[in-house]
């Protein structure tokens, strides 16, 4: 399962070891196809709606490890994890992601 990460989850943030945990493997750096915003409150938080392409990683997760991230965003109830498209370098991938409820 591919997902889509843009906050703290990234490489060299501090809670990238929760992706560790899962069993992660990084594919690419990526950007969303579609326009959308990014704020920063408590947590980076990404809404469906906005003007600006977002940009994050790609990670290679494992279905049976997708709760263990599931769990961390707090998913369905803080976080809730939707289908996006991708942009990277070399090609465009769809993926899971957080967006904030």
């Amino acid at each position: 399962m591919l997902l889509f990460i843009y906050g703290t989850l990234k490489r060299n943030e501090y809670n990238n070891q929760v992706l560790k945990g899962a069993k992660g493997k990084f594919i690419s750096e990526g950007e969303t196809v579609l326009t959308h915003s990014l704020t920063f409150e408590a947590y980076p938080e990404l809404h469906k709606d906005g003007d600006e392409f977002v940009k994050g990683e790609v990670w290679e997760i494992p279905e049976e490890h997708i709760d263990f991230i599931d769990t961390f965003e707090g998913h369905p109830t803080f976080y809730k994890r939707d289908i996006i498209a991708i942009r990277t370098a070399k090609e465009f991938l769809i993926c899971h992601t957080y967006f904030k409820v």
